[in-house]
């Protein structure tokens, strides 16, 4: 039980003020934590950090920086680094993420991932991840995008480290109305659903919400939990803040922050 759900795969305030439900969510550097094929629509050089402090507990803290490029206008790539927990016990994951443009519309990733979990006095343990994905436009308002994370399914001392498979579709009915669902299958857990709102009511300022219904194998009436989240993001230049709060009904408050910036290069 050393490394069960103790690595952490998603990351960025937006993600996190949409609950989670970004495998269809296109056209940002954090996609590096989500689905590997979402970096296709990134049209500039960005980089990110991100901070959060799971249910408000100092020990567990997490870390995370990130920056993507559209290298040429059929390839896209990144690096991922992360750190979650504390002086007695440390998980680190580093990522690198190749994306390929097949006829515009399909876009299919890889991401490579080397994962170290540290425990003072007792010792060091890598072991190395594959995750793919891939996002399909449908239509001018429909994308779907599935993942598999850990596809490998890669160990450390005989424990699987956490593997699950996702699909999630964004429906945007308007340039300001992005609507996300996802079903995602954690290889430890049932099938949990979530769904994701995100509203910009200027090219400055978005508001994003978020919920998800998810069980897990303890007896009833305690083998349900459920999250609700609400975020908000500032754009100003090429400068991206991101703020997010995620409340878990039985563990509590999650707050979160992230902070990117866009160069103006351009796609070749």
């Amino acid at each position: 039980m050393l490394v069960r759900g103790q690595l952490q795969r998603i990351a960025g305030a937006r993600a996190l003020g949409l609950n989670g439900g970004n495998t269809a969510l296109t056209a940002d550097v954090w996609a590096l934590f989500s689905n590997p094929a979402n970096l296709g629509e990134l049209e500039k050089l960005e980089i990110g950090s991100y901070f959060e402090r799971r249910y408000n507990l100092q020990e567990l803290q997490y870390f995370a920086f990130a920056a993507a490029y559209p290298f040429h206008h059929q390839h896209a790539g990144g690096i991922s680094l992360s750190s979650f927990g504390w002086e007695f016990y440390k998980s680190n994951l580093i990522g690198l993420n190749y994306v390929y443009h097949l006829l515009k519309i399909i876009h299919l990733g890889i991401r490579l991932n080397y994962a170290n979990i540290a425990i003072p006095n007792y010792g060091t343990w890598n072991s190395f991840l594959v995750d793919v994905g891939g996002n399909a436009k449908i239509s001018k308002k429909i994308n779907i995008g599935f993942k598999v994370l850990n596809a490998n399914q890669a160990e450390i001392l005989g424990d699987k480290l956490p593997a699950e498979i996702a699909i999630g579709m964004k429906y945007q009915p308007s340039q300001k109305v992005k609507l996300l669902t996802e079903f995602k299958k954690n290889h430890l857990f049932p099938v949990s659903f979530c769904i994701g709102l995100e509203y910009l009511p200027t090219e400055y300022l978005v508001f994003r919400t978020g919920s998800a219904i998810s069980s897990h194998r303890l007896p009833a009436p305690n083998n349900y939990f459920v999250t609700s989240s609400f975020g908000i993001g500032v754009f100003w230049q090429n400068i991206l803040l991101d703020l997010a709060a995620q409340w878990h009904d039985k563990l509590g408050i999650t707050p979160a922050i992230s902070l990117g910036y866009q160069l103006s290069t351009q796609k070749k």
